[in-house]
């Protein structure tokens, strides 16, 4: 593991904070945005409305005389506002997943703004876009529940430091995969695992933040492709 003077992560966590940010309004990150929250919005509506439908088409206390008509409009009253509650705590997860169909496109919009000298990278299939989005949101789901007691007990710290490792690696080799074998891209992780975990830090601090955290997909790709670019020992080309 190579170390870095304090102010070298300073540095390049600034630098990619600021090229992230003045990307962030142009039109391919615009266009992703949109087509992610549009089929995000479309899957909580039809999850929320196969719930509803299937609540409102079960009875389950029907056959109780005097109160079970009671009792089932109150389970679906009640079961149709949870899955409303549901579908919007589950709304950036979607957003997250329909995102990485598109996360090519963000990668070559800041290559081609940044890093114009690069070659191509490696086309990334459908398949592995949707299981990298599938996977992402699997393994913060369950880390963060895992974890929940932390979080009550260190609000805010315990939960940047978990999905500072957790988004670090997770970003790092969505980028790096384009341009390393997976072999190579774990050695330079671990020679520099602070300056990834730094990064990290700085994804989840913006995952923390609600509303914000709709723009985390986007955000999270550029900010650690700058990160990425600013690696020694990464491929100059190709």
């Amino acid at each position: 593991m190579v170390l870095a003077p304090p102010d070298r992560y300073v540095v390049d966590m600034i630098r990619a904070f600021n090229l992230t940010l003045a990307q962030l309004p142009s039109k391919p990150f615009r266009q992703v945005f949109w087509w992610s929250a549009l089929l995000s919005l479309a899957t909580a509506v039809i999850l929320w409305t196969a719930v509803v439908w299937l609540i409102a088409n079960t009875a389950f206390f029907g056959s109780l005389p005097y109160v079970g008509d009671w009792v089932d409009f109150a389970i679906q009253w009640a079961g149709g506002l949870a899955a409303f509650l549901l579908t919007i705590v589950l709304l950036p997860a979607f957003l997250g997943i329909f995102a990485s169909l598109f996360l090519e496109t963000i990668c070559r919009a800041v290559e081609r703004r940044y890093y114009p000298e690069l070659a191509p990278a490696r086309d990334v299939p459908i398949w592995e876009s949707v299981w990298t989005g599938v996977r992402f949101a699997i393994i913060i789901v369950f880390f963060n529940i895992l974890f929940l007691p932390a979080f009550i007990f260190l609000p805010g710290v315990a939960y940047w430091i978990l999905n500072g490792i957790l988004l670090g690696r997770e970003y790092y080799e969505l980028v790096a995969f384009r341009r390393m074998a997976p072999r190579d891209a774990a050695a330079l992780r671990r020679r520099r695992r602070p300056t990834l975990f730094m990064g990290g830090i700085v994804i989840a601090v913006v995952a923390s933040i609600p509303v914000l955290n709709l723009l985390l997909p986007l955000f999270g790709t550029a900010f650690m492709l700058h990160i990425f670019q600013g690696l020694p020992g990464r491929p100059q080309q190709g």
